[in-house]
């Protein structure tokens, strides 16, 4: 369990760490829950490997957030 924290917003969430991770994801849906503010780049996308070995490719949105353990 921790905590993600936008500005002065904490929200305790249960958090999978993966230290060979190189991005952190947050699902579209808690960022709605939690009326996170994300910034879009319409001009970029982002392709991610799913477990299946495929790919799924979507427009870049990022939110700026502090995790703590």
């Amino acid at each position: 369990n921790g905590n993600i924290e936008q500005r002065e917003k904490k929200i305790g969430a249960k958090v999978l760490l993966d230290c060979g991770a190189t991005t952190v994801y947050v699902s579209r849906m808690f960022v709605k829950k939690h009326e996170l503010k994300t910034h879009v780049y319409t001009d970029r996308t982002i392709k991610v490997k799913l477990g299946d070995n495929n790919f799924g490719e979507a427009v870049l949105e990022l939110a700026t957030i502090t995790v703590r353990l």
